[in-house]
């Protein structure tokens, strides 16, 4: 455990009601598990802008497959002189790791990629609420980073909540589908789950499983150890009574979310033009998931003033984040930069900064601004008035 933060796993409440068929029961609650990283210096000065940073994982995957991305940057974070790494959430997705174990017996037949969107609005509300971290402001900015399934989920819990984070990266996010290709993505799944395993005999099956035939194989070493450490999971063998060991997301629910796609796809791409936090567009350039045209649909439907970047990694398929977490970290750790410096000059600004919390001034001077703002909008629509009445 690195001395830069300390690591706490914990439980709140996942979003309710859900889409229908999300769980057997419509009165069924489920859980998230997510894990928190605090770092351990303390007092934070009031020079830095304080960065909170949440994970969302892809279909498959858990909470520590960023693990070592978040260790990078804590460690980079010592050296930076207007911003500090302040806290830090990764989260297990709904029927995934820590997540899917709490919710056995529960999960049903669909999954409405939507509902884990606001799965991360409830965990980040839950700390807001619990701790009173991860209030987005002007010297605290919150910025949600997720891959494929969780780089949908970033975008949904933004234009749900776009007050809540202050810009969003989604890293090979699944944000597109064309109707007429629709059978690409079910031929792709019935793949899919012809060489998913979850059940293995022993411990040795399972790493030789992940190590040398899944589709993880060419994770980098770090990664994939901590993202198979916390998958593994043991059961009793009801036959033989013996210890054998699974993975936490079983195959039924990666194949629930996996073929859930088509239903959750159309949502997200109708969104995209209301849009009202910064994005940045990152895409392997080898990468074959998303078809081609959904670079063009995604950078093109997001309003220009929000799309912050786009980014093409060189040489880099879909499973970037595992594949080379570190130019993942270059990413993240540049966008940081950019938004710290947007936030150092817009902050002397801030009412709440300019007027030191005071309420009153607060109030005073926002008043007397909307009231301006108005005068100006009436005279510039009596102007037009008497511009138009003079051609008549």
């Amino acid at each position: 455990m690195s001395e830069l933060y300390t690591l706490e796993k914990k439980t709140t409440d996942a979003a309710f009601p859900r889409g229908p068929g999300s769980t057997i029961l419509s009165t069924d609650r489920l859980k998230v598990v997510y894990n928190k990283y605090l770092n351990t210096k303390g007092t934070i000065s009031k020079d830095k802008i304080k960065i909170n940073l949440i994970f969302a994982h892809g279909t498959g995957m858990n909470k520590s497959l960023w693990n070592y991305h978040i260790k990078k940057l804590f460690e980079h974070s010592q050296s930076a002189s207007t911003w500090v790494l302040n806290s830090v959430l990764s989260i297990d997705a709904i029927g995934h790791g820590d997540s899917s174990l709490l919710n056995e017996g529960k999960i049903g037949w669909v999954y409405k990629w939507e509902d884990g969107g606001k799965d991360i609005i409830q965990v980040v509300k839950h700390e807001q609420q619990s701790t009173n971290e991860f209030v987005n402001n002007a010297t605290t900015k919150n910025i949600l980073i997720g891959h494929s399934l969780g780089g949908y989920m970033a975008v949904i819990a933004g234009f749900y909540e776009p007050s809540l984070f202050d810009t969003i990266i989604p890293i090979e996010g699944v944000l597109y589908m064309d109707p007429k290709t629709d059978g690409r993505f079910l031929g792709i799944f019935s793949k899919l789950s012809s060489i998913l395993i979850d059940k293995f005999n022993s411990e040795k099956e399972y790493n030789e499983y992940f190590t040398k035939f899944s589709i993880y194989k060419s994770f980098h070493p770090e990664v994939l150890k901590d993202f198979m450490e916390d998958e593994k999971a043991t059961f009793i063998d009801p036959e033989t009574k013996k210890t054998k060991f699974m993975t936490k997301a079983s195959t039924p629910n990666q194949m629930t979310t996996y073929y859930s796609a088509g239903l959750s796809i159309p949502l997200v791409m109708a969104i995209f033009p209301q849009i009202k936090v910064p994005i940045v567009h990152v895409i392997g350039k080898n990468a074959t998931w998303n078809p081609p045209e959904s670079i063009t649909f995604v950078r093109d439907a997001v309003p220009k003033e929000y799309l912050l970047d786009t980014i093409d990694i060189p040489n880099a398929e879909h499973l970037v984040n595992g594949d080379k977490p570190d130019v993942i970290v270059k990413i993240i750790e540049d966008t940081i930069k950019k938004r710290v410096a947007t936030a150092i000059e817009n902050r002397p600004n801030d009412p709440e900064v300019k007027y030191g919390g005071n309420k009153s001034k607060i109030l005073t001077s926002q008043w007397d601004l909307k009231m301006s703002i108005i005068a100006e909008q009436q005279k510039a629509a009596k102007a037009g008035r008497k511009q138009k009445a003079s051609k008549l």
